[in-house]
């Protein structure tokens, strides 16, 4: 079997920020991302906003092969966040998904049992 090397994969880790009192930045995925880059992936921030056209964009860039999406959807961002990733995946422009944060954890067996498209949820740290 052939290895693919983890330099052809693109890691996007895809937050929101849906209260005017956060920053724009996560520190989780943001410490996520540089453990990523620790090990020689690619790994970019991507910041999803639940009313723009351009969300696609954002989270693909110029890059449309090898692409990992680890994204943390949130009570206020599920409804527009998952349908989007869902159309992704199925369109072929991402290859693997995973969801990580505390709306996943919390609601995991009901994420995973209707979501067949999703490869899997971190379960580890709530942040």
């Amino acid at each position: 079997m052939e290895m693919t090397s983890l330099k052809s994969f693109r890691v996007k880790l895809v937050f929101s920020r849906t209260l005017y009192s956060q920053s724009a930045a996560s520190v989780s995925m943001g410490s996520l991302a540089a453990y990523l880059r620790s090990l020689g992936l690619l790994a970019d921030l991507c910041l999803f906003d639940k009313n723009s056209l351009h969300n696609v964009e954002t989270i693909l860039g110029n890059n449309t092969q090898g692409n990992i999406v680890i994204a943390k959807p949130n009570f206020k961002d599920f409804q527009s966040m998952i349908p989007l990733l869902e159309r992704m995946r199925r369109a072929g422009s991402v290859q693997r998904i995973f969801f990580c944060g505390p709306f996943a954890k919390l609601n995991a067996k009901d994420i995973m049992s209707r979501l067949t498209w999703l490869d899997g949820i971190f379960m580890d740290q709530l942040e």
